[in-house]
């Protein structure tokens, strides 16, 4: 069973539904069925009561920050810290993995925030990126962003205008994605349409995360 994470804070129902969108894909990538929780639902306890649980994908999140106290996550963040499976953090969810460990998160500066599909620097190779053909070209969509790594993180990717687009814990599979991998060319509005099809290679990211799952 692979949990995943609704991090809406508003419109909670929808989160749901774009979660189970996601799971949907991750089940047929994997093959694993999934459950979907809210962020309040969660923590380091949950894990232990389901042992049937071996992976945690924390997805987005439809709030601003600075809306939000951030005690709210804190049954997440120690479900991040405690957790044995493998992790991986979605944009919202890549931003509250940092937070877990201490990292900051602030607002882009205006201007600065990240739209659209875009290419993706891979800084290190990792089992992220095994079989990429570079470059990565996936969907960014975000207003904040993780400004400097966690203690005992490494960084594995980023862009021009954001430095840490993908991290990990050095030595466990916590792997954080500023990017959307479970987002392909169809799947979101029109108007953020890729350059092409076969340019867009984001879920090779999602397959290689879910080659963990035992």
């Amino acid at each position: 069973m692979i949990l995943i994470i609704n991090n809406y804070t508003d419109n909670v129902h929808l989160g749901d539904l774009d979660m189970a969108e996601m799971g949907r894909k991750v089940e047929k990538i994997s093959g694993i069925p999934f459950v979907v929780k809210r962020y309040y639902e969660v923590n380091a306890q949950y894990l232990k009561d389901h042992p049937e649980i071996k992976a945690v994908i924390s997805g987005g999140c439809n709030s601003k920050w600075d809306d939000l106290y951030f005690d709210i996550f804190e049954g997440e963040f120690k479900l991040f810290r405690e957790a044995k499976i493998p992790i991986l953090g979605i944009c919202a969810g890549h931003q509250l993995l940092a937070m877990a460990f201490d990292a900051g998160v602030r607002r882009a500066d205006f201007g600065k925030e990240e739209r659209f599909f875009q290419d993706i620097e891979i800084v290190k190779e990792s089992i992220l990126t095994q079989g990429l053909q570079k470059p990565l070209h996936a969907f960014l969509f975000h207003q904040c962003y993780v400004t400097e790594l966690p203690e005992g993180f490494e960084l594995l990717m980023s862009t021009k205008k954001i430095k840490i687009q993908a991290m990990k814990k050095i030595d466990e599979h916590k792997y954080g994605v500023q990017f959307h991998p479970e987002l392909d060319h169809q799947a979101v509005d029109p108007f953020y349409r890729a350059r092409s099809l076969e340019d867009v290679n984001g879920e090779v990211v999602l397959r290689n995360f879910l080659s963990l799952v035992k």
